[in-house]
C-alpha cells in the first residue's frame, strides 16, 4: 500500500498508477472505494489473480452497483492500447476513438 499524494482527487488518482509501478513494476490495482473489510490478504489475492495466464484485469464489484477495485495490466506494455481497444469490442460494445494524448505521469504532480 502507498500513501496518496496530490492536492485534488484527480491528482491523487493520476499519481497512483505511476507511483505503484515505480515501486513494483508490473500489474497495478487501484482501490477506489471506502471498504473497511478490505485487508492486505485480499489485495494480495487480487494482484495474484492478475498474474494468472489469460487474465488481463480484475474487478471488485460493490454491493451498491459500483466497484471497490480495478486491477489492470501494466500500462507501459507495447500492446496495452490494442488489448484495451479489443476488450469492449469483444463484448459487442461500439468503440469511438478519442485523440491520442501523452501519458499523465509525464506531467509534474504536486507532492
Amino acid at each position: 500500500m502507498l500513501s496518496q499524494r496530490g492536492i485534488t482527487l484527480g491528482h491523487r488518482i493520476a499519481a497512483a498508477h505511476p507511483d505503484a509501478v515505480a515501486l513494483a513494476p508490473g500489474p497495478a490495482m487501484l482501490q477506489v472505494g471506502m471498504t473497511p473489510q478490505l485487508d492486505a490478504g485480499l489485495l494480495v489475492r487480487c494482484l495474484d489473480t492478475l498474474h494468472v495466464p489469460g487474465v488481463d484485469a480484475v474487478l471488485g464489484p460493490g454491493t451498491g452497483g459500483g466497484r471497490w477495485a480495478l486491477g489492470l495490466l501494466p500500462a507501459s506494455c507495447a500492446d496495452t492500447g490494442a488489448r484495451t481497444r479489443a476488450a469492449p469490442r469483444a463484448v459487442d460494445h461500439r468503440l469511438a476513438a478519442l485523440p491520442g494524448l501523452s501519458a499523465m505521469w509525464a506531467a509534474r504532480m504536486p507532492p
